[in-house]
């Protein structure tokens, strides 16, 4: 199971948004996908305007009550707002940067970052393969059926210990992946 994101790190991710950042550089140095680095800047949105210090502050309540695009262009042209926001999420940043969140691997996560740079090519090389019989469906979801495709074939065991070689064991299921294709008619892999 997926660890839930802490709040803190939600936080740095909306601040370096609104504060300029464009969110799919944001969203790669956190290691997720752009959709989930959005996600959680709304998140963070939702969670300030319950605040009694948002509620309370008219020029606060106005600013979050726009879109994240709308703020991320604004933030830095409304000092009143940023002196007024900085306090209230300054707590917040501060635990972040206790937080080794790049490091962690989640679902949340994009698959080129959770796989070597020439895996993800070959994977890529494979979905343009696929997309050309299908080409109505996402990668996500040949993904999807690949691994489904695998696991109903019944060699994926439950790992019952750690991996002693992590690296050899994600080259034995890519290459198991790649044959499955192969049977599968897929060619050119």
């Amino acid at each position: 199971m997926a660890k839930a994101t802490p709040l803190p790190v939600k936080v740095a991710i909306y601040h370096r948004i609104i504060s300029g950042d464009i969110s799919r550089v944001v969203a790669k140095d956190f290691r997720i996908s752009q959709p989930t680095a959005l996600k959680y800047a709304n998140d963070v949105i939702e969670k300030l305007r319950g605040l009694s210090e948002i509620e309370s502050t008219p020029s606060l309540r106005t600013f979050l009550a726009r879109s994240l695009k709308t703020q991320s262009f604004q933030y830095a042209d409304a000092p009143d707002v940023k002196a007024l926001l900085e306090p209230i999420l300054q707590p917040y940043l501060a635990d972040a940067e206790n937080i080794d969140y790049a490091e962690r691997e989640g679902a949340d996560h994009a698959l080129s970052t959770r796989v070597s740079p020439t895996t993800f090519e070959r994977f890529q090389v494979i979905v343009g393969q696929m997309a050309v019989e299908r080409p109505d469906i996402t990668p996500s979801a040949h993904l999807r059926e690949i691994i489904e495709a695998y696991c109903e074939q019944g060699i994926v065991p439950a790992p019952t210990v750690s991996i002693s070689d992590p690296k050899q064991a994600r080259d034995t299921i890519v290459n198991a992946v790649t044959d499955l294709l192969r049977d599968l008619g897929y060619t050119g892999l």
